[in-house]
């Protein structure tokens, strides 16, 4: 797991999801990368797959599965609150 601060307000986070074993929410993966992060919602703008291609199945904001199919560097803007499961796509960053 990588990390990077893009802004005042925009953070992206890169997932290794060999070793970051779904299922997980955002908000604990983000917690552990920015510890002093303060009162924040940790909620995806955008998902990049970083190799594909390949499924990737998210929980929405309102607790729902979504399957993606995404292909390898594709960007998907998507609010999602956490990775359920993955086929293929083993790596991403996720933009706050």
């Amino acid at each position: 797991m990588s990390s990077q601060k893009l802004g005042a307000s925009s953070k992206m986070l890169e997932i290794d999801l060999n070793t970051t074993a779904p299922p997980f929410g955002f908000e604990a993966v983000f917690r552990a990368a920015y510890p002093n992060t303060g009162v924040r919602t940790f909620t995806s703008r955008a998902i990049l797959a970083l190799d594909g291609p390949g499924t990737l199945v998210v929980e929405d904001c309102e607790g729902h599965e979504v399957t993606m199919t995404l292909e390898d560097r594709e960007v998907r803007e998507f609010e999602a609150v956490g990775v359920v499961s993955f086929s293929g796509v083993s790596r991403i960053a996720v933009f706050l």
